[in-house]
């Protein structure tokens, strides 16, 4: 079987948590796709569930010359199947174009139309202004073969001199982390938040599915209680969260509390702890967490500040809260934290900073396979990590994986 992941706004980021969370080979074809090789048929709707940087997950079905006569017929014969299967619904397909593909969308969407009508088929050819359907418009034409409609997304992916014709079957669930981000009931938007869906990548960037069992979580600067939040929705038990702040905990309580009536969960052990991360080893348990995953305090997002000075102040924060960490943690547990990254300008170029705080006793992981990590377009630093952040921001985030030796 040969599946394909269309990544997120982030690839590298995409890339890193898909190889994390399964097994067997992955190609990158141009800058948006992933392929998936695997030997046996996957349930891609859970698998979906999961992740938090991919936008859609279809299985190739076909490949062609890319001829338009030949991508005619290919397509109509994928309509008809689905079709087919719910005669007494209406059809609605539409297509995204990945890579350079010479061909005219317009012709090859009233063709398959005209054929499918030919054959009694009702149907709607959904088109968009742009040349990939986003997750909102498959959902709500209901672009997907399911028992509640009828309906199909080819995607056409240039792969040298072939095109790949790949029919989607899940998109990433966009209602449910939009809830999830402005629909809890505790937001802090001046500190600023962890977005649930790095924190949901990063808990799987950590490899919890690929032989790693981490019973106990702990997040030692849990703010508003994002990471523990998603730790709870990928199905983590046994929680720790900690934070100077005291309004921070009670965010978190609150936040926790909707996550657990929402999703209906039980079972559940979280310890708050009002505590500063630099005295941590004291008031838990050493070497008893299998887990850290954590954003710390990234520094001033607005304002004039010196960046060196704050840089010296992070560097000393971040290494003191490593060294606790380090005590906490057991042998081979790991650790996924962000890092600030400066951006500044200097005679019209853009220019990075970045933290090196002591990480005595922790190895840097590589969070991507090293197959990838020489491609350009790939945001990484200096130290191949992965390196995250939009346009006009001024602190960007570095993603680190350490393990303890």
């Amino acid at each position: 079987m040969k599946y394909f992941f269309l990544l997120g706004s982030n690839p590298a980021l995409s890339i890193a948590e898909i190889s994390n969370i399964v097994e067997g080979r992955l190609d990158l074809i141009g800058s948006d796709i992933l392929t998936w090789q695997t030997e046996e048929e996957q349930d891609i709707k859970s698998l979906m569930n999961i992740l938090g940087g991919t936008i859609k997950i279809g299985i190739i079905l076909d490949e062609s010359n890319g001829s338009l006569p030949d991508l005619i017929f290919k397509t109509k014969e994928l309509a008809i199947k689905i079709a087919d299967k719910h005669p007494d619904k209406k059809f609605n397909f539409g297509f995204s174009f990945h890579g350079k593909i010479k061909t005219s969308a317009k012709i090859l969407g009233m063709t398959v139309k005209t054929e499918l009508k030919k054959k009694n088929v009702k149907c709607r050819w959904v088109i968009s202004k742009e040349k990939i359907l986003s997750s909102v418009i498959v959902v709500q034409n209901k672009l997907l073969d399911l028992e509640e409609s009828c309906g199909l997304e080819v995607s056409f992916i240039k792969d040298g001199n072939k095109i790949l014709l790949g029919k989607t079957l899940a998109t990433q669930d966009f209602k449910d982390f939009s809830a999830r981000d402005y629909g809890r009931p505790s937001r802090d938007d001046l500190s600023g938040m962890l977005p649930p869906k790095l924190a949901r990548i990063m808990l799987n960037i950590a490899g919890k599915n690929k032989g790693k069992i981490f019973k106990i979580l702990l997040d030692p600067f849990c703010g508003s209680g994002t990471v523990l939040s998603e730790a709870l929705t990928l199905g983590y038990k046994n929680l720790i969260g900690s934070d100077i702040s005291e309004k921070a905990l009670k965010d978190s309580k609150e936040n926790i509390s909707w996550i657990e009536e929402k999703y209906k969960l039980t079972n559940i052990t979280i310890r708050y702890l009002l505590e500063d991360a630099c005295v941590l080893a004291t008031k838990i348990e050493k070497n008893s967490i299998d887990l850290v995953v954590t954003e710390p305090y990234l520094g001033p997002q607005r304002g004039e500040y010196g960046t060196e000075k704050i840089i010296q102040e992070l560097e000393n924060l971040y290494s003191k809260a490593i060294s606790q960490i380090y005590q906490l943690i057991k042998k081979g547990g790991r650790v996924v934290i962000i890092w600030p990254v400066f951006i500044f300008e200097r005679e019209g170029k853009k220019q990075m900073k970045f933290l090196n705080p002591s990480t005595s006793g922790l190895k840097i992981i590589d969070t991507i396979n090293e197959k990838f990590n020489f491609l350009k377009h790939l945001p990484l630093s200096f130290r191949k990590t992965i390196i995250y952040g939009r346009e006009g921001q001024r602190v960007w985030r570095e993603i680190i994986l350490l393990e303890k030796i």
